[in-house]
């Protein structure tokens, strides 16, 4: 379902591509512009940058698999217009393999007749209906991602630094508070205190 070409599924068994229909631009380009208007306008994030930016200006990255894209027309009385798409949501700060959220999405939209047009139609139907459950669902999930901090004393160490014996700047941090400031400094910078 990668290619330009409107696919339809005959049978069970039987997919077929129309080469006389299809996108005039690419499904992805398409699916990636779609998710982060659909985005932007949900208000869900503070911020949405758009599709084809650096994906380092944002906090989290979300990418989408389309794994299905095709009119279903094994009941020529009843086609349907074919939507399933996967997202995953990742913080950009993270290393390795740090997807925070996922879900797949499926839309299945009746449409009035197997012809181009209509199959269109249900598919922009169906998307819309995705779009809609994805910015319901994020916020319903939330991701929290702590902010970041570190002690001036640097890695581990044996013995406490003189300012955290006996609380001599703070007098909550006695010996044995150590590290006490990292993790402060970052339920502070995550808004969560």
């Amino acid at each position: 379902f990668r290619g330009k070409t409107f696919v339809f599924r005959e049978s069970d068994l039987r997919y077929e591509s129309d080469y006389y229909d299809e996108f005039f631009i690419a499904p992805a380009i398409m699916f990636s512009d779609a998710t982060a208007k659909g985005l932007a306008a949900s208000n869900v994030f503070r911020r949405v940058v758009p599709f084809g930016a650096s994906s380092d200006e944002g906090d989290y990255v979300l990418d989408g698999f389309v794994s299905e894209l095709y009119a279903d027309t094994r009941d020529a009385a009843a086609p349907v217009a074919v939507i399933t798409v996967t997202y995953y949501l990742t913080p950009t700060n993270v290393t390795g393999s740090g997807v925070a959220w996922s879900r797949e999405y499926q839309q299945r939209t009746r449409v009035a007749g197997a012809g181009p047009d209509a199959v269109a139609r249900g598919w922009n139907a169906g998307l819309t209906a995705v779009l809609a459950d994805l910015a319901k669902d994020l916020p319903s999930r939330p991701v929290y991602v702590l902010g970041g901090n570190t002690d001036a004393a640097g890695p581990a160490y044996r013995n406490p630094p003189t300012w955290e014996i006996g609380g001599n700047r703070r007098p909550d941090l006695v010996n044995g508070t150590l590290g006490r400031r990292a993790p402060e400094g970052a339920v502070h910078t995550a808004g969560l205190r």
